[in-house]
């Protein structure tokens, strides 16, 4: 059989990759004719911080004043339609997997929506 046959070479990590933090984001759909491609823009608040609670937690969004604050674009990324909702599926899976107490911590739903796809 071919699949006897498969090889698998490893990913390569360019020297630029780069991991970059989102504060939001937003799904634009570019579509032409037939065809569509999904456009995920994500953003940072970029500001200097001039203050600090001290009797609020690091991650309380409120532990840190800032002062001449903005949105700043970070970066977009272009999707065919099947890699959006199958990036969709997979965050879906992975925080449906989260334990209770971070899912707690992040105020999310008990209980995430199951989407299956049709076979």
């Amino acid at each position: 059989m071919a699949a006897d046959n498969v090889v698998y070479q490893p990913f390569i990590i360019r020297t630029d990759y780069k991991v970059h933090p989102a504060d939001g984001f937003v799904t634009t759909i570019i579509q032409s004719g037939s065809e569509a491609t999904i456009q995920v823009s994500y953003w940072i608040v970029d500001g200097t911080p001039d203050a600090e609670a001290m009797q609020l937690p690091p991650e309380d969004p409120r532990h840190y004043q800032y002062r001449g604050t903005k949105t700043a674009l970070q970066t977009a990324v272009k999707l065919r339609p099947d890699i959006a909702l199958s990036l969709a599926m997979n965050l879906l899976g992975v925080l449906t997997s989260l334990p209770e107490a971070v899912r707690a911590t992040y105020k999310l739903p008990g209980e995430m929506p199951k989407v299956t796809l049709p076979s």
